[in-house]
């Protein structure tokens, strides 16, 4: 908090701007989304009026992220257009994010298919990535579309696969929600 400040004070506007996806991930994986907009939307509207476009794609993907799990899915939707609308291709973050909270919105509003296709797609991104962060939370948005869908054997599997690379990684907010999200569909466990 204190480097994003002194990033504004000096009118490094990009850097400041790119430290607010830092920050606003420390705030989703705490469970924070509140927090998380906060951080991002006055970045997002910075980069959005300076028209840089370099970060604006993960800021907005993250704004989504932050804005589903309040639930302004209509709010989220658009900002997850925008993220698709000025990702680079290479841009992964990007590209996954995106593809995750469109996926849980379609899943919200009954479009499966759609949903099962951003995501795995995401999933997919992952597999070329070496962030164990970001594969453990496509897993758990994998989980919580499987859940809707009524999949719950295989949405707890999902889970599992987050918590053990959140455990690897030694991500500590991470390993405690997916243990909170655990126990609470601890009866929709696959019979041993």
């Amino acid at each position: 908090a204190e480097g994003r400040a002194v990033a504004n004070e000096l009118g490094m506007t990009i850097h400041w701007a790119a430290t607010a996806t830092l920050a606003a991930e420390l705030e989703l994986e705490s469970g924070n989304p509140v927090a998380a907009e906060e951080v991002l939307r006055p970045a997002f509207d910075k980069l959005t009026e300076i028209g840089d476009k370099g970060y604006l794609s993960t800021l907005a993907g993250l704004l989504a992220e932050a804005l589903y799990e309040q639930g302004r899915h209509d709010e989220a939707e658009e900002l997850a257009t925008v993220a698709e609308e000025t990702a680079s291709p290479t841009d992964l973050m990007s590209q996954i994010i995106y593809r995750t909270v469109r996926a849980k919105i379609a899943a919200r509003a009954g479009r499966l298919e759609e949903a099962e296709q951003l995501i795995q797609t995401a999933a997919l991104m992952c597999e070329d990535t070496d962030g164990s962060n970001d594969r453990a939370r496509v897993f758990t948005d994998l989980a919580e579309v499987l859940a809707i869908a009524g999949l719950h054997a295989k949405s707890w599997r999902a889970l599992n696969e987050a918590l053990e690379l959140y455990t690897a990684k030694g991500n500590v907010p991470g390993i405690e929600r997916i243990r909170a999200r655990l126990a609470e569909h601890e009866h929709s466990m696959p019979a041993s």
